[in-house]
């Protein structure tokens, strides 16, 4: 049914069963514990060495201040994926920032996501095709790092994506059918504090929970899965 560029029907039941995540989470947690306790360790193990090669060294290993604009310069990525029956979601964030001192960065980002679900009629449970999408858009951040580890981050995103929504006003011709409003932009501003580990002198990996700030306005509630809060893991490395 197409009412002027609108497109409705009625809406399907989408059978998209991910892989479990508590299990995933628990994964990941492990994982970064391990990797910390790892690097933990071996920065032990540089700083010895260090000494010893300064204590047999009158002049040390000295390191080159950052002086010029390339030194500043931190480039990186973020991302995730899942699966499972009849669908996945897969993400790519790459970013390029300044470090302006220890404690501050800012730059910009670009996000790109793939997303892939099958469908089933809500009564006959019928498969009845796939759906397939993907989102796009620009980021600008800045991070303060207030401690070794610890860091609070803020963004601004801008994504175009498919909305589409329900319509749940019982006075529309609409009413209980899902709206196809095509492709939109939807900006938000985000806020968080994320977790980083070091890699080397100027890389490091991090964690990173967002919240939306735009959480209730009904296009970003469709964009994140009706969940105010965004999960990010990436890496960030120097020049």
């Amino acid at each position: 049914m197409k009412f002027g560029n609108y497109i409705a029907y009625n809406k399907p039941t989408t059978c998209f069963v991910n892989i479990d995540m508590i299990k995933i989470v628990q994964c990941l947690v492990l994982a970064v514990l391990l990797t910390t306790c790892y690097l933990q360790v071996n920065a032990q193990l540089n700083r010895r060495n260090d000494q010893t090669n300064q204590q047999g060294n009158p002049y040390g290993r000295q390191q080159k201040p950052d002086s010029s604009f390339v030194d500043h310069l931190r480039w990186g990525f973020s991302g995730g994926a899942s699966g499972g029956y009849g669908g996945g979601y897969i993400e790519i964030d790459p970013q390029l920032g300044y470090q302006f001192n220890k404690q501050f960065i800012a730059g910009i980002g670009f996000s790109y996501s793939y997303i892939s679900e099958a469908l089933f009629d809500p009564y006959s449970g019928q498969y009845t095709g796939n759906y397939s999408t993907s989102n796009y858009g620009g980021r600008i951040f800045a991070e303060y790092h207030f401690l070794p580890m610890l860091f609070l981050h803020i963004e601004y995103e801008a994504m175009n994506f498919d909305y589409q929504y329900v319509n749940n006003n019982p006075s529309s011709p609409l009413y209980n059918t899902t709206v196809d409003a095509g492709r939109t932009w939807v900006g938000n501003p985000l806020i968080g504090l994320g977790y980083q580990a070091p890699l080397g002198r100027k890389s490091y990996y991090y964690i990173l929970i967002l919240y939306d700030l735009n959480f209730n306005d009904p296009p970003s509630a469709e964009l994140y899965g009706y969940s105010p809060f965004i999960p990010r893991i990436g890496f960030m490395f120097g020049f």
